[in-house]
């Protein structure tokens, strides 16, 4: 990752936490998630709406979950997202980018609140419109992938919902290549010429995040350009 690149992410971190990151968390490769420091969790846990319909013993759950983020992430997550909502388990978790308001399943599990804190980051960072995450994310995949590919393929969930995912080797999950109807600017997922418009994987990071999070090792093993991405900016 380009210096200019690190300094730039470091202004965003300390504009959401006032204060500048060192550089020794800036650096490329390096991985901090071994050096994550307890994050302020009465702080945090002002943030929190509903946390007794949790399924389970919410205050250890959240510690757990935030303790593998690395502190710069969380202390600027922490100012960023304006409230956690525990909600219904017939609920998906989410987060609303523009709300940023983050809504967590009550049955959620381990990684669950780790993977939408990772869609507040990506929207702090604006990896959408990031030239070079664009990059991470499209490496490994087909230059162009064609809507008839069978790389592109369904599946029927609950209440007999068709979703479309990629199929490739480097992802983690198959949830992590699912495609989206539209991407961040409103853009149909089929491009003019017929081909996948790669913009609309709108989990590829944060399911990555999930796993740089909980697993790195193996994040580090099926998609190293996507782990030392993430390094960069801890």
């Amino acid at each position: 990752m380009l210096i200019e690149k690190q300094m730039r992410q470091c202004k965003v971190f300390s504009k959401a936490t006032g204060q500048w990151a060192k550089w020794g968390r800036t650096r490329v490769g390096k991985n901090n998630t071994k050096n994550t420091i307890s994050v302020n969790m009465p702080a945090y846990l002002n943030q929190v709406r509903g946390s007794k319909k949790f399924q389970g013993d919410f205050t250890q759950y959240f510690k757990s979950e935030l303790s593998r983020i690395p502190k710069l992430h969380a202390d600027a997550l922490q100012n960023y997202v304006k409230e956690i909502r525990v909600v219904d388990e017939n609920e998906p978790s989410r987060y609303n980018r523009k709300t940023r308001i983050l809504y967590l399943k009550a049955t959620a599990g381990k990684g669950d609140l780790t993977h939408e804190l990772g869609h507040a980051l990506e929207t702090m960072l604006e990896l959408y419109n990031d030239p070079e995450y664009k990059k991470v994310r499209d490496s490994g995949l087909s230059e162009k992938i064609s809507v008839f590919s069978k790389e592109i393929k369904t599946e029927v969930r609950e209440g007999n919902r068709e979703i479309r995912y990629l199929d490739n080797e480097k992802f983690l999950s198959t949830y992590q290549g699912f495609i989206n109807k539209v991407d961040s600017q409103g853009n149909e997922w089929i491009t003019k010429d017929g081909n996948l418009n790669t913009n609309v994987l709108i989990e590829y990071f944060s399911e990555g995040y999930r796993y740089y999070c909980t697993n790195p090792k193996l994040l580090k093993k099926k998609d190293k350009a996507l782990f030392d991405f993430i390094a960069g900016i801890s």
